[in-house]
């Protein structure tokens, strides 16, 4: 899986900012396991980039914000891989300010559908079959549930390789994009909005 981080350059159109709750259930609704309502609720953050070609993109943030207004200059870091994307930080050119965000959802995200957790689910289906036919069902069925615990365990290993990767090479880009850019010549100074920090090489 090739991970990269490449820098988009635009400008800020309309956006809106608003909340989602999603509720479940948990339980089995007995004396020991009773059943508990939670939520859980997420702040969405949408808005319109106009890229320096002229074309228009819509950019959607999960419990994460671009603190800009319309008509802003912006430069937003997309983490990519073959399967998946999402917004690592950006640069607002025009308050000088920049912002790193946390990876651990997108890595997430990422991690579930590579093909570690791919090939450890099918490793566990195959051997749940051979079990299954030479020891019956039960044997079967409590190998396939290990290989389920398996498939968790590299996702989560795997997650956390990915995010590493991605917050390296997010600041990698975000230097790069400070010096180099297509809305100005000359160095600006940017303050960090978060605790991230950027040390020089």
């Amino acid at each position: 899986m090739e991970l990269a981080v490449k820098a988009i350059e635009g400008t800020m159109l309309s956006g809106t900012k608003h909340s989602e709750t999603d509720v479940y259930t948990t339980g089995r609704c007995t004396r020991l396991d009773p059943v508990k309502v939670q939520s859980v609720t997420t702040t969405i953050h949408e808005f319109w980039l106009k890229c320096l070609d002229g074309t228009e993109t819509k950019v959607k943030l999960y419990d994460d914000e671009v603190e800009a207004r319309e008509g802003h200059r912006l430069i937003l870091f997309k983490g990519t891989n073959q399967d998946y994307s999402g917004c690592v930080g950006y640069i607002n050119v025009d308050t000088g300010r920049f912002c790193l965000f946390d990876n651990a959802k997108l890595a997430k995200h990422m991690a579930s559908k590579a093909q570690p957790v791919f090939i450890t689910l099918a490793t566990g289906f195959v051997m749940a079959i051979v079990f299954g036919f030479m020891n019956g069902f039960i044997d079967g069925l409590a190998t396939f549930s290990g290989g389920i615990l398996l498939a968790r365990l590299v996702e989560k290993v795997h997650s956390f390789f990915i995010d590493q990767k991605l917050s390296k090479l997010a600041e990698e880009t975000l230097k790069s994009a400070y010096l180099f850019n297509s809305f100005m010549q000359q160095s600006i100074e940017i303050v960090s909005e978060t605790p991230t920090t950027i040390t020089e090489q």
